[in-house]
């Protein structure tokens, strides 16, 4: 109790008056203060400083304000030791820290008592050091040995406190007293951490002041205990964080391991059910914009129809009334109706001379509609898919049918009221987007196929069959039939010239006649419709050559048909329209309305002028809606036709660099589009009818790198026909080995083998490497490899996974088969058989190399020379075709050339071209190649 009794020293002192002793503090007093806890909370507010012990007859001086503390606290050698004010908590206070050995617990007012601490201090602080390195520079911190706060305050916190614990309990004894206090000193070091930590100690400190002024003791316990609370819940939360972090985590790779069918076919139903919502939507589109259409096209006539019929009824009202009222008046003179009958005669004349000028007219536009509707009719049938769609979607095709018939009721029962230009711009603007999606040799193809049409129409009988795909335009380039036929029917003068310059060629030469099918007549042939192609149809001569056609060059063949279309694109039939019978009652009506006055009397010669010209009506804005039909369609046949001219640019430009262009690459497709056609019943068990449609798409895009790289890793069988190639076990296993597909974990070599026995539809091999591939039984063992995978990974997509296969794995093993197999034959020129060859044979090939090349004073041989040399040998054929002459006259340099006027050979260089062309024309492998060369030279040199 008499430790804490300089605290409690404020709250019994109580302004006492001078000369008197102040009050000790007792337990009645404490009780008396009760009575006037105002008063008393009023003076404790007002103190400023802290009692010490002193004696009961010394007088208190006024303790120090935070202002006049700044220097005061002295060291134990008198120097001042500053202090540093915060404004943090809840109230100000000040912090003092010193290097020197201060004064601590010794009032700075209490000189005599000071002095004495600094003689003691003085006398021992050079014995004050460091305990781990004998240092002499200490620093001192100022704390409270009581509660262990460092901080110093002119109005402790402490005097809150108990007088609130005084006001709650005045009965409290001192051992009591001592041990609340301690607990909210505790407290009060909590709030201090709290305050270093979140850094937020004036709500701490503020919050904390406003409970303890509250003087509500369970308040205070629900404070205290609802930061225990919030401490132990955050130290819960910590511990909790990481389990449900863990079991988060394992809930989630087993939703992964159980979803995963889950999710694939949610996934297949999502974008089905986005494919027809987008159909349906799209529809609805369309029959919501008609049925608008409609609506007001029905709303506007009823209207028409109420007014008309108001109107009547409200002329035979004032008919009636002006007939009462004739009746009623004296009967008029003749004299008073002769301006009337007058003017009613000019009406006559003029709706004659109207009449006679709209039947002019109608003849004049069904001459020029005649061109038009022969237009129309050819535009729809070659182009069903984008002219055909627009006029179907402008609802013209009763009129078209109504003009070839000439039925008039046909065209009287289509709408020529809607105006549907809006929908007519909407289909227009679909219809540029599907044009350029449209394949370019798709629009050539059934050009031709029209004009084949219109030629077997013409001559009643049958040219050749119907061309639907690119190799069918590459077998009509066996013979000049075709192609003669349809320049003759393009343009009629070319044929008599022809003729006479073909008889020509006959008297020339007798035996020309006598053999049509032979090379000879075919060469004479494509010389002619070349010389004629030239001259009427302005076809250059860098176009294509007569060797190019002779040898089957398809790009150069290509570009003669392209040519054609260019020039005649909208090349058709004669059309007649019909004449509608209707028009010749207008002689006779008219003669009625002139000569008689027959009109006047007789109702149904009005009815008919009536029902003639509102037919005439219809007539006209039937033609004007068809010549805005030819409009349209002749903007559509100009968007085909420049994507015509435009893909046969980019294919020119293809050839100039040397690579393949893409009619020629979609021809090879084509082509090996039979060996990469799989069968659904041998995928039924792995794959749906979806999948397998999308498959089929996807293998007809990798036909030319599937059938390459089979062909690049296979060999010669010898139990199929002479010279087809065959794939063996062994050369499968080595394939995906090289992929890098045979692993322990994904795939054995024993699954392999149970993929490839499978894939095989001869199933009589039970050993190893009896088993041989054909180019489809590769194709289908490769998706057979790809489905395990996919098995592996089953949230990837089926043909995705047959796409990355092939793209990730198959191609760059192909792209190196090709460069490894590019290496071995210069090795193999290499070789002491092979040069002994060509040193026999080289005067002959230098002398060959002199004559033709002259560039560079002959040291240099260009593409066209050695195209020269070539055709001079006839060696340009199906076999070497005229596509493969650059692309090996690159493969052979040694150098990288940097444009297409760099290429040109060296002397080495030729001899490698000469030889890789002898191989071109005997590829057997069982022929050593020093034997191959030695008769290829001999023939040729």
């Amino acid at each position: 109790m008499d430790a804490l009794r300089p605290l409690l020293a404020p709250l019994a002192k109580k302004d006492p008056i001078a000369g008197q002793e102040p009050k000790r503090l007792t337990k009645a007093a404490s009780v008396a203060s009760l009575h006037d806890l105002t008063e008393i909370r009023g003076e404790a507010s007002r103190r400023k400083s802290i009692s010490s012990d002193v004696s009961d007859g010394q007088q208190q001086d006024d303790a120090p304000t935070l202002s006049q503390t700044k220097h005061v606290l002295q060291t134990a050698d008198g120097e001042p030791i500053p202090g540093v004010k915060y404004n943090q908590g809840a109230m100000t206070h000040l912090k003092f820290r010193s290097v020197q050995v201060p004064a601590a617990g010794i009032h700075p007012k209490e000189k005599t008592i000071a002095a004495q601490m600094t003689t003691h201090k003085a006398s021992s602080r050079r014995d004050i050091r460091c305990g781990f390195c004998h240092a002499n520079n200490m620093l001192w911190h100022l704390k409270c040995t009581f509660c262990g706060c460092c901080r110093v305050s002119d109005v402790p916190r402490m005097h809150y406190i108990t007088t609130m614990m005084l006001s709650v309990n005045p009965g409290i004894s001192a051992t009591q007293l001592a041990q609340e206090l301690l607990q909210y000193a505790k407290f009060d070091g909590s709030a201090v951490d709290a305050e270093k930590r979140f850094k937020q100690a004036t709500l701490v400190r503020c919050k904390a002041a406003m409970v303890l002024m509250t003087r509500t003791s369970e308040r205070l316990r629900w404070q205290i205990m609802r930061l225990l609370f919030m401490a132990w819940k955050k130290v819960r939360a910590e511990e909790r964080r990481g389990e449900e972090t863990m079991a988060r985590l394992i809930k989630i790779k087993e939703m992964q391991t159980q979803g995963r069918l889950k999710a694939q076919v949610f996934t297949n139903w999502k974008n089905l059910t986005t494919d027809k919502w987008d159909e349906r939507f799209a529809k609805l589109s369309i029959a919501a914009d008609r049925k608008m259409q409609l609506s007001k096209r029905f709303i506007w006539s009823q209207w028409i129809r109420f007014v008309v019929g108001r109107l009547r009824k409200k002329c035979d009202y004032w008919k009636d009334a002006m007939m009462s009222n004739q009746d009623l008046t004296t009967q008029p003179s003749s004299t008073t109706f002769d301006g009337s009958k007058q003017l009613v005669l000019e009406l006559k004349d003029s709706l004659v001379t109207a009449v006679d000028q709209s039947i002019a007219t109608s003849e004049a536009l069904t001459a020029h509609l005649t061109r038009s509707m022969q237009a129309i009719q050819h535009v729809q049938k070659m182009l069903p898919n984008t002219a055909g769609y627009l006029v179907s979607a402008s609802n013209l095709t009763s009129i078209v049918d109504g003009f070839l018939q000439g039925d008039m009721a046909t065209l009287e029962a289509s709408n020529l009221t809607k105006h549907d230009a809006l929908f007519t711009q909407t289909a227009f603007d679909a219809i540029q987007d599907r044009v350029g999606r449209f394949v370019p040799w798709e629009t050539l193809l059934q050009w031709l196929n029209m004009q084949l049409q219109y030629i077997q129409t013409r001559l009643g009988r049958k040219i050749s069959a119907p061309l639907t795909t690119l190799q069918d335009i590459r077998s009509s380039l066996a013979s000049p039939k075709f192609v003669l036929h349809l320049l003759w029917h393009l343009c009629p003068p070319a044929q008599d010239a022809f003729n006479a310059l073909y008889a020509d060629e006959c008297a020339n030469d007798p035996l020309l006649a006598l053999s049509p099918n032979s090379a000879t007549n075919r060469h004479v042939h494509w010389k002619l419709f070349l010389r004629t192609a030239k001259e009427f149809v302005f076809l250059p001569d860098d176009v294509a050559t007569r060797d190019e056609l002779m040898s089957g060059h398809f790009d150069a063949y290509y570009c003669i048909l392209v040519h054609l279309f260019s020039m005649f694109p909208s090349a058709s039939e004669p059309l007649t329209v019909a004449w509608f019978p209707f028009l010749g009652t207008w002689p006779a009506l008219k003669e009625s309305l002139l000569v008689t006055n027959a009109f006047d009397d007789d109702v149904s010669l009005r009815d008919a002028c009536r029902e003639l010209l509102r037919r005439l009506r219809t007539l006209l804005e039937s033609q004007t809606k068809l010549l805005g039909l030819h409009d349209q369609l002749h903007k559509v046949l100009a968007m085909h036709h420049q994507a015509v001219i435009r893909s046969t640019m980019g294919d020119l430009c293809c050839r100039l660099r040397g690579r393949e262009s893409s009619v020629a690459i979609e021809l090879e497709k084509e082509e090996l589009a039979p060996h990469v056609r799989l069968e659904y019943a041998r995928l039924a068990p792995i794959c749906s009818i979806d999948q397998f449609n999308q498959l089929d798409h996807v293998l007809r895009d990798y036909a030319v790198p599937l059938v390459h790289i089979f062909r690049a890793c296979s060999s010669t069988s010898s139990s199929t026909a002479a010279n087809t190639k065959a794939m063996g076990e062994h050369d499968f296993y080595k394939l995906m080995s090289q992929c890098g597909i045979i692993e322990r974990k994904h795939m054995n070599r024993a699954y392999l083998q149970i993929i490839v026995q499978a894939s095989s539809v001869e199933k009589g091999g039970d050993r190893f490497g009896d088993v041989e591939l054909s180019p489809t039984e590769f194709v289908e063992a490769v998706v057979r490899v790809a489905f395990h995978l996919h098995e592996k990974r089953p949230a990837v997509a089926f043909v995705d996974t047959v796409k990355e296969l092939l793209d990730a794995r198959l191609l760059p093993v192909a792209a190196a088969v090709e460069r490894q197999s590019i290496g071995s034959f210069k090795r193999q020129l290499r070789q002491q058989d092979v040069q002994a060859v060509l040193r026999a044979h080289d005067k002959r090939l230098k002398r060959a190399f002199a004559f033709h090349a002259s560039m560079k004073g002959g040291k240099f041989m260009s593409l066209g020379e050695f195209e020269g040399w070539l055709k001079e040998q006839r060696l340009i054929d199906t076999v070497f075709p005229h596509t493969k002459i650059k692309q090996l006259f690159q493969a052979v340099q040694q150098d990288a050339a940097d444009s297409d006027a760099d290429l040109e050979l060296i002397f080495a260089e030729f001899v490698e071209a000469i030889a890789a062309v002898a191989v071109f024309r005997n590829p057997n492998p069982y022929i050593p190649l020093a034997t191959r060369l030695e008769t290829f030279l001999a023939d040729n040199l």
